[in-house]
C-alpha cells in the first residue's frame, strides 16, 4: 500500500469523525508542515504530485465561505492559528528555495497561496519579530531551535538600532535583505 498525502488526505474521514480537529492537532505536536513542505520540492523532483493535494486540502480548510454540507475540511478556530506558528519557521526557507528551483514553479504559487491563506508573509514575520525583540535573520535556525537557542540573547544591529540578531553570523548572512532598510531607518534616527 502507498502511503502518501493524497492517501492521508483521502483516509482522514476514515480515520477520524473530525478530520480538522485530528489535523490541527497534528499540526500542534508535530514538525508535519515542516515535512509537508520539504515534501512539495522532493516530491517534484520524483515528478510526483502527491503533496500538491495535502496543500490543497489545506487551503480549502482556511476557506471560511465554504457552505457545502458535506465537507469535512471546515477550519476550526485553532487550525490558523497552529498553521501560523508552525509556518513562521518554515515559510521563507522553503519560499526561496522554491524560488530557486525553475520546475516548482506550481508548488511556489500553492506555497505562497497556503501562507496567504492563513495570514502569514514575509513583511508580517519581521515586523513580529522585531516587535518581539527575536532575531530578525529570515532563515535562522537558532529561532527554531530548542528553548536554549531561542532564549539566547539578541543584539542590535548598530546601524540601525532596531533589529536583532543572534549573532553575527545571522546579521551577516541578513545584510544583503536589511542593507537598505537599516541605511533608512539610520538616517531617519539622525533626522536627515
Amino acid at each position: 500500500m502507498r502511503l502518501d498525502a493524497e492517501f492521508i488526505c483521502r483516509a482522514l474521514p476514515l480515520i477520524s469523525t473530525t478530520p480538522m480537529q485530528y489535523i490541527t492537532k497534528m499540526l500542534k505536536r508535530t514538525a508535519a508542515l515542516d515535512v509537508a513542505a520539504t515534501s512539495l520540492i522532493i516530491a517534484n523532483q520524483n515528478n510526483s504530485n502527491d503533496w500538491i493535494y495535502f496543500f490543497e486540502r489545506l487551503i480549502h480548510a482556511t476557506d471560511l465561505a465554504c457552505n457545502s454540507p458535506g465537507c469535512v475540511y471546515k477550519a476550526l478556530p485553532d487550525f490558523i492559528g497552529a498553521c501560523q506558528k508552525k509556518l513562521e519557521y518554515p515559510y521563507i526557507p522553503i519560499r526561496d528555495r522554491l524560488r530557486g528551483e525553475d520546475w516548482c514553479s506550481a508548488e511556489l504559487q500553492l506555497w505562497e497561496e497556503f501562507a496567504a491563506a492563513v495570514g502569514v508573509s514575509e513583511e508580517k514575520l519581521l515586523e513580529k519579530w522585531e516587535r518581539e525583540g527575536k532575531c530578525c535573520f529570515p532563515c535562522c535556525a537558532k529561532r527554531a531551535g530548542g528553548k536554549a537557542e531561542k532564549n539566547k540573547m539578541v543584539k542590535r544591529c548598530s546601524g540601525c538600532l532596531e533589529v536583532r540578531y543572534h549573532d553575527r553570523t545571522c546579521q551577516k548572512a541578513d545584510w544583503n535583505r536589511h542593507r537598505s532598510i537599516c541605511k533608512l531607518k539610520a538616517r531617519q534616527r539622525e533626522g536627515v
